[in-house]
């Protein structure tokens, strides 16, 4: 249980309280997308700096900056995450423009690493995904994954990041060693939240199918989990008959984990669900976030790890010596 009020309180970023989802009172926050260590230290932001605390709560180290959506582990044992840059790289736009990037922060919470998306973008030649719409938007890219390429294939190169740009429903490969964006695709998904790699040629990625029309957000059916096959360009929905039939729906955010070519895990953000269930519709198991008081809380990007993983951080913890 950190201290959020503390924590909260040591940020000196000006704009706080407009990105701090969840801190209209000082002493709380989302928790989101945690990682957790083998020593019990968590990781985590709430659309503000990145924190790590120890297994007994206590604050290791913070780094200031607006960091949201997901954690993901690098090849170099450090941390790639999204962040809103403020103040931003992009000049002369708007006060209000939101330069999301990259940022990749080492294990004892230093930045060696950042740039900005959409100077990714302009810089190869990509800027009309950015402002080639017919309305101009201040939240042009919407970065909400940060995948590594953990080893060389045909269709990428170790250290390649896969990105997901929501507002653009677009999936970026970029290099960072060379700055360059080696390959991007939009459509069919639209939308879209959290990629993975599945092997060599394939990546999934979890489409929200969200549609904007006047005045309102809305979904085109049901949430999807799309694979995409760069050895014969094409896309399959393995799983959309199941998800049809168990009505995933959140609007925005939700997360999948391909667990083998049958099974899938599913969050549904919004509504507090999470499941495993299968290509035949089957629920292997479901999980709903309900309170004592009965009502159902949002959960805040899961994950799937082995049991083996879990009985081992909870051993630590549970041996951390806490002071009483």
């Amino acid at each position: 249980m950190p201290d959020f009020a503390d924590i909260n309180g040591r940020t000196k970023i000006e704009s706080k309280l407009e990105y701090f989802r969840g801190h209209e009172a000082a002493d709380r926050a989302r928790m989101n997308h945690p990682l957790v260590f083998g020593d019990g230290s968590l990781l985590y932001h709430d659309q503000s700096p990145l924190t790590k605390v120890d297994a007994c709560s206590r604050l290791q180290w913070q780094v200031e900056g607006i960091f949201h959506h997901s954690n993901e582990v690098s090849t170099k044992g450090g941390i790639w995450i999204p962040a809103h840059f403020e103040p931003q790289t992009i000049k002369g736009v708007s006060d209000k423009f939101k330069d999301n990037g990259i940022v990749h922060v080492t294990q004892d919470g230093k930045v060696d690493y950042e740039m900005s998306l959409p100077k990714i973008l302009i810089d190869n030649g990509l800027g009309y995904l950015i402002f080639g719409h017919v309305n101009y938007t201040e939240d042009p890219t919407h970065l909400n994954d940060i995948q590594e390429a953990t080893f060389d294939g045909p269709h990428w190169k170790k250290g390649d990041l896969f990105l997901s740009a929501r507002n653009i429903s677009a999936i970026i490969q970029f290099r960072p060693s060379e700055s360059k964006v080696i390959w991007h695709k939009q459509w069919p998904w639209v939308k879209q939240h959290d990629i993975d790699f599945l092997d060599d040629h394939r990546i999934s990625i979890f489409d929200n199918r969200m549609y904007k029309y006047p005045g309102r957000d809305a979904l085109d059916g049901n949430n999807e989990v799309l694979v995409y096959d760069f050895a014969t360009d094409t896309v399959t929905s393995p799983w959309k008959d199941a998800m049809a039939k168990h009505e995933f729906r959140t609007m925005y955010e939700g997360r999948s984990e391909v667990l083998n070519d049958d099974e899938v895990f599913i969050e549904e953000t919004n509504f507090g669900r999470a499941a495993v269930i299968n290509t035949a519709g089957d629920a292997i198991w479901k999980y709903m976030n309900r309170g004592k008081d009965g009502a159902v809380y949002i959960l805040n990007w899961s994950r799937v790890i082995t049991r083996a993983l879990g009985d081992e951080r909870r051993a630590s913890v549970e041996t951390a010596n806490c002071p009483k």
